[in-house]
């Protein structure tokens, strides 16, 4: 993205550590990644910066998110944007960890392919899989 003459190289993740350290090392991972890339386009723009979004798994949204985000949105919508990406992260993480206690896929791979507006569905009692009688150590949680 270019704005005003800088071009910002964004990459949103999604740690699962949801602890500042976890966030740090996940912006690292990030700036290494594409450092490569700030050569390639510095003769494009004033300046080329790296921004990494970093949203917890568990919905911790980093702080250093809207020194960013502000300068390209509103302050309502940086909010509503918030609260989006922590509600999308949320969700998809209950259907990870679920995943891997079940053993069973939540979602319709194809129906991301087809649609790539697709949310995962809001757990019903009806759909949720009986977790109590999976083997493995890890406890049920209610979800």
């Amino acid at each position: 993205m270019k704005v005003k003459g800088v071009i910002y190289i964004i990459d949103v993740t999604c740690p699962f550590e949801n602890r500042i350290d976890g966030f740090e090392q996940a912006k690292r991972v990030k700036h290494e990644r594409y450092a490569p890339l700030l050569d390639i386009f510095k003769n494009q723009a004033s300046r080329v910066e790296i921004v990494p979004i970093v949203v917890g798994a568990l919905g911790t949204w980093d702080p250093a998110n809207d020194k960013f985000l502000s300068k390209i949105t509103t302050r309502s919508f940086l909010r509503k944007m918030q609260k989006l990406c922590v509600s999308d992260n949320i969700r998809w993480a209950r259907d990870i960890y679920v995943e891997h206690v079940t053993g069973k896929r939540q979602f319709d791979e194809a129906e991301i392919l087809r649609n790539p507006n697709f949310r995962p569905r809001e757990p019903t009692t009806d759909a949720l899989i009986d977790v109590a009688h999976c083997s493995t150590s890890v406890p049920a949680l209610p979800v």
